[in-house]
């Protein structure tokens, strides 16, 4: 996905919200918007971390995601 396809999406939405109803690249640009959002900041937390796992070492966060084990529940991926 390039960053201009969002800037692209962004603009239609803005004149026309619904077309994001049926929008197949919305999940991705979500992740996508929220790093760049996070920039700056130490950590990161999610609950699906398998996007956040690719963006957080190039954003040099640390990555906490909901962990499925019990004893463990948050845990750490990524530490700079």
């Amino acid at each position: 996905m390039q960053l201009s396809d969002i800037a692209d999406l962004v603009d239609k939405a803005s004149h026309d919200p619904m077309i994001l109803r049926d929008c197949k690249m919305c999940p991705r640009m979500a992740d996508a918007l929220i790093a760049a959002e996070s920039e700056g900041y130490g950590s990161f937390f999610t609950q699906n971390f398998k996007e956040s796992d690719v963006l957080c070492p190039a954003l040099r966060q640390t990555l906490l995601y909901l962990s499925q084990d019990p004893d463990q529940p948050v845990a750490t991926r990524y530490t700079p």
